[in-house]
């Protein structure tokens, strides 16, 4: 049995990709870890990318509770000045 000369193009190449790389990583453990070791320096991990957001959330919680105390002070000093005008206004 020879051995065809069968040629591919790239394009071939991504679609098969594609189409069957889901089937082989799903049949083959091994596959599927040597491709996460390929994109482990690629990609954060999971917990990485959980942590990082949850630090993100955090800090826009408190960045919103110092806003909110910001605008509590404000709406305190201008009910003070409404209190001298309403005296002026007497």
């Amino acid at each position: 049995m020879g051995m065809s000369n069968i040629e591919f193009s790239k394009e071939d190449i991504k679609r098969l990709i594609y189409e069957e790389l889901p089937e082989i990583i799903r049949e083959h453990p091994e596959v599927r870890s040597e491709l996460l070791n390929l994109l482990s320096g690629q990609y954060a991990p999971k917990e990485q990318t959980e942590d990082r957001f949850e630090k993100l959330l955090r800090e826009l919680q408190a960045d919103r509770e110092k806003s909110e105390r910001r605008f509590e002070q404000y709406e305190k000093r201008f009910e003070r000045y409404d209190k001298r005008f309403e005296q002026y206004e007497k």
